[in-house]
């Protein structure tokens, strides 16, 4: 289950309404929900109009219920717009094609849509209900609480909660309590959201929310902590994740790494000596490797029983711990070395009896590890590994990323022209500055801007200014970028740090 951070929302909601709710920016968001369910109410009731005198109502019900993304087309379409947007275009075309949606379904699907949104306008007491008759039903198909839950929280407000991404990643991590966004799961998440919405009611109502409810507060706050903010939440990638349960752990596990690495002496993440490996072949083991000693061994979650495999000095009597299998037969001369099998909790975090004895061990075996020339692993060395146990950057970035960081090609302006004030500065950009700050755009506003400033620009194409998008958004600590200068000129190589 994941470990809930309740204590940090009142640090984590004053920053959002100094750095988001008390900006122009904020007060748009805040006033959308009232504007947007305005549109809302007027769409159901010609819905439930036309569907009361028997007429169709299949087209205004797609494009009038679901979440559309604030574009020119949609609003020229006459599509209902929301702040909690999910769909780019025409459901049918951008929903329909992925999941072999015949045209002749789509009526039958508009009509269980517009089912499921009576049943739950008519009493929050039908939400249970409504959802299981949805869910049993074969026009159900795809359709989740992000699609589903925005047009219900304008239908009534105060009774249901919006759950999409955003809110669901936010209030697992605040809550403790794994959200699920699938619509089946909604009844439980909106209790859930509801029930912190006012537990800490005294902390929404000391923002000016123009008029917005602690429920849309929170969304809010969402939206920033996610979208703005770009908050962390204490997850992490593969391949770290195959082996720690979460952000802590991880750190404390690589901490303990650090520490060992610290009694052999070793400083550089690439001394040859050294073999940090992964999986491989079926193996469930990420290993830290010194010459021949397999000095620690960390078992996938799956399998690993509550222990991590230390390798201890053989002839310690104070050691308290369960010999393991593996004992070291090597060259004469060499100290005697098994493994020992030691609870999680004596390791992560390294207790002081550990240390001890670790650090006993690191000095009997150091005392001929220098003459050692390279470990037999070393061909397999993840050097990312050391650099992330010796690095507090590397190590986030790792835990960000995963191993797979990837990388970009960038031409620092047109023919390089803004690459040494790059270099000098220690950033990468692109050019096109009349953009200005684009974080925090969704992707329909940075469209409409896009569309606007190619006009401006005869030299400008929409392809090319496409890139910003990629940019701000896809660009992550970790990445390495290659600075070009045409198409084979490279005049720089750095890693994203931030």
């Amino acid at each position: 289950m994941p470990q809930a951070h309740t204590s940090a929302f009142p640090d984590l909601f004053d920053a959002c309404t100094a750095d988001y709710v008390n900006t122009s920016r904020g007060e748009m968001h805040l006033r959308s929900y009232s504007e947007h369910r305005a549109v809302a109410m007027h769409n159901w009731a010609e819905i439930t109009r036309r569907i009361d005198s028997g007429e169709a109502a299949t087209d205004l019900i797609l494009k009038g219920c679901l979440p559309h993304t604030e574009s020119k087309s949609h609003r020229e379409g006459g599509y209902w717009i929301s702040v909690a947007s999910a769909v780019q275009g025409d459901i049918r075309s951008w929903y329909g094609a992925s999941l072999g949606i015949p045209a002749e379904d789509w009526p039958k699907i508009a009509r269980a849509l517009y089912d499921f949104f009576r049943m739950c306008e008519e009493s929050p007491a039908n939400l249970e209900r409504a959802v299981a008759r949805f869910t049993s039903s074969p026009e159900s198909k795809g359709f989740q609480s992000g699609l589903l839950t925005p047009f219900l929280h304008a239908l009534r407000p105060e009774d249901y909660s919006i759950i999409n991404a955003k809110p669901a990643r936010t209030l697992t991590y605040l809550t403790g309590e794994e959200v699920s966004k699938a619509i089946v799961d909604y009844p439980k998440a909106n209790n859930l959201l509801k029930d912190f919405a006012v537990e800490h009611a005294d902390k929404f109502s000391s923002v000016d929310s123009l008029g917005a409810s602690p429920i849309q507060v929170l969304d809010m706050f969402s939206h920033w902590l996610v979208a703005v903010r770009k908050f962390h939440f204490g997850s992490i990638e593969k391949p770290i994740s195959q082996f720690f349960s979460d952000r802590d752990e991880a750190d404390e596990a690589f901490d303990l790494i650090a520490a060992t690495l610290d009694y052999l002496g070793i400083t550089d993440p690439a001394d040859s000596r050294l073999a940090i490996t992964l999986p491989k072949g079926g193996s469930d083991l990420l290993r830290v490797i010194y010459g021949p000693y397999s000095m620690l061994t960390f078992a996938a979650k799956r399998r690993r029983k509550g222990f991590v495999d230390v390798a201890l000095l053989a002839d310690m009597p104070e050691n308290p711990y369960e010999q393991g299998e593996k004992v070291y037969a090597v060259e004469a001369g060499y100290p005697a070395v098994a493994t020992y099998r030691v609870p999680f909790d004596d390791a992560i975090p390294l207790s002081p009896g550990l240390a001890n004895l670790l650090q006993q061990t690191c000095d009997r075996i150091t005392e001929i590890g220098p003459n050692w020339k390279k470990s037999p692993w070393a061909e397999i060395h993840q050097l990312r590994l050391a650099q992330a146990a010796l690095e507090p950057t590397i190590r986030e970035q790792l835990f960000d990323n995963g191993l797979s960081a990837g990388y970009w090609k960038i031409a620092p302006g047109e023919n390089a022209k803004l690459w040494e004030a790059c270099r000098d500065g220690g950033y990468i950009a692109l050019g096109w500055s009349e953009f200005g700050d684009l974080s925090g755009l969704t992707k329909a506003e940075f469209r409409d801007l896009q569309a606007q400033l190619v006009a401006e620009h005869a030299d400008w194409t929409v392809r090319g200014t496409r890139q910003l998008w990629k940019f701000v958004n896809d660009i992550k600590p970790g990445h390495d970028v290659v600075a070009n200068k045409g198409k084979s000129l490279v005049v720089g190589i750095g890693t994203v740090v931030g």
